[in-house]
């Protein structure tokens, strides 16, 4: 599942990661930056895009599961952060 975000320019993906990391969250296998965007109308921020691989290692994960984890991650990012997801 990928998840686009909208975060300023100087904020270090490292910080990001941490924040994701802090949930520990055991369906979260891996996940890895796939792209950075910038244009004028984002002005001092970037749109970072990251994959994230999901597995329950007991059973197939529903859609409501994926994206309850989704929704972990951006609030943890929303309320530490202060980044929202990409519109």
């Amino acid at each position: 599942r990928d998840l686009s975000i909208v975060a300023p320019k100087e904020l270090e993906y490292s910080l990001i990661k941490k924040q994701i990391n802090l949930l520990d969250i055991k369906q979260i296998k891996q996940f890895n930056l796939i792209d950075i965007y910038s244009d004028e109308t984002l002005k001092d921020n970037e749109s970072l895009t990251i994959k994230f691989v999901l597995q329950d290692d007991d059973k197939t994960m529903e859609e409501n599961e994926i994206t309850e984890i989704m929704n972990k991650i951006l609030t943890q990012l929303k309320e530490n952060l202060n980044i929202s997801l990409r519109d």
